[in-house]
This record gives C-alpha cells, structure tokens and sequence, in this order.
C-alpha cells in the first residue's frame, strides 16, 4: 500500500509539473532540410529549416543545432524563424544515417524546446594529416613525453575541427589520448614509462580514426632514451635473537631519489 501511495503521489506530481509547462511555455515546432539528403564528408552541405510557436509564429534569433550526434554546428533564426547551417559531417560513422537540428530555448525564453531529424546517408573520405610543432627528443624513466600540433583535413571547407581523435605511441605502445580543439590542434604529455627500453625510438601521434569518415593519419619524431642510474642503499640490522643470520633492509631509488617499488633484488 505504501509502495502504491509513493507511486501515486510521483504520477500526480509529473501531471502537474506538465500542466504549469504547458501553461507557462509554447510549444515549438523545427524543420530541417539538407540540400541534398547525401551528405558530403569532403565538403559542406546547406541546410535550411524553420522554427515556429505553435501558432505558426516565428521565433527569432534563437540557437539551432544542426549535426549527426555529437558532431553539430551552431547557428542562429533570422526573423522570420527560418535558419541556415553549412554542415560537413566529420566526427561520424560511415554509416550514420539521421540529421539532427534541435532547439534549447534561452533561460528566459517562454518556449519548450525541439527537434526535427531527417534520413540521410554519407559519401566521400576526407585526407587528413598531423603536423608536429614541438616534441620531446630526449627522456629517461618518469621524465614528462609531450608532443603538440594540429591536424589538417585537406578536403572541403571546414568551420571547425574540433573532436578529432589523436593518440601518442612511444615505441609502439599507445601511452596518451586527446581530442583536438576547434583551430585542429592538439597537445600531450605523459611521463616515460621504465618498460620503454633505452636506445633511438620514436614518438608517433596518430589520428585514430577507425571509426569515423575520415581517413587516418600519423607522423613519427625520434626520441632518444636513456638508462637511468640507480642507487641501493644497505644496511645491516641488529637481531638479537637471531645469531645464525644477518638481516639486511634498504632502499632502492633512481639517482634523483625517486623511490622504484616492486624491484627484484
């Protein structure tokens, strides 16, 4: 009976919270409309709707987004609540197939927000490639690895290049991961592990675009890695008890006393 009373209270609760939305805030419609519904990842596609109450009045100056998940692009209703965006779809599978534009209302606006979406499908496999600004070329063991850049899409006429995947593999193993800002670059830094033998390596950040449109990309920088000293410190320890054998204890750090755990001695 509780249980039934608790779940009651939520329903009634819920039906109330909707009447006042539905009293104090229009409803919206949005349209949208690629120019073709086969979208070009190697150059923009205008796509135009319309956002409207529910009156059929234009809303203006309100934020549109427009994009396939994740990957949108922003823009604004002109007064007669029409939009348009360039849209280039990037950051998506091969397969994606909705195009999205969706509606938030301001703060301050009196409206319930909205969406529109569309089948599409998208064709076409933008080159890329990675170009390095500054590296590490020298490192020994828990020294930081960075590496900094951008990545380029050579192809059509991008607005933004943010969210673009980048790695960073020392030796062949991947030891750092990051995203590019709008402008494409990128920064990483991650120290050097002891497994990464000392002699000539590279450093290699790649654009892991295994499951996007693009293509992928990398680029490789010689590091040099070096031993790193250690130091043991021993000392006998003084047992009474025990006149048969000697205890030792101590400690094990690199040259810069940086202690090293779980070393076998």
């Amino acid at each position: 009976p509780a249980r039934d009373a608790l779940n009651a209270s939520q329903r009634r609760l819920t039906q109330a919270a909707g009447a006042v939305a539905s009293r104090e805030f229009t409803e919206t419609t949005l349209t949208v409309q690629p120019a073709q519904s086969n979208l070009s990842a190697a150059e923009p596609t205008a796509v135009r709707g319309r956002l409207t109450a529910a009156n059929g009045t234009a809303i203006t100056n309100a934020t549109i987004q427009v994009g396939i998940g994740e990957d949108t692009v922003t823009t604004r209703t002109e007064p007669d609540g029409t939009y348009t965006a360039r849209y280039q779809p990037l950051i998506v599978a091969p397969n994606a197939s909705a195009l999205t534009a969706t509606y938030t209302p301001d703060r301050a606006a009196p409206y319930l927000s909205s969406t529109a979406t569309t089948n599409v499908s998208v064709h076409g496999q933008p080159a890329t490639s990675i170009t390095v600004t500054n590296a590490t070329t020298e490192a020994r063991f828990a020294d930081p690895v960075t590496i900094s850049g951008y990545a380029n899409i050579t192809e059509g006429d991008t607005q933004s290049r943010a969210g673009l995947p980048i790695t960073l593999q020392v030796a062949g193993e991947q030891l750092a991961r990051t995203e590019t800002t709008a402008n494409g670059s990128f920064a990483l830094q991650t120290a050097l592990p002891e497994r990464i033998p000392a002699g000539e390596t590279t450093l290699r950040v790649g654009l892991a675009t295994e499951d996007l449109i693009l293509t992928s990309s990398n680029t490789t920088v010689p590091l040099a890695v070096s031993s790193t000293p250690t130091t043991l410190a021993v000392e006998t320890v003084d047992n009474e008890s025990d006149t048969q054998n000697v205890s030792v204890a101590g400690t094990l750090t690199t040259d810069e006393g940086e202690p090293l755990a779980d070393r076998s001695l």
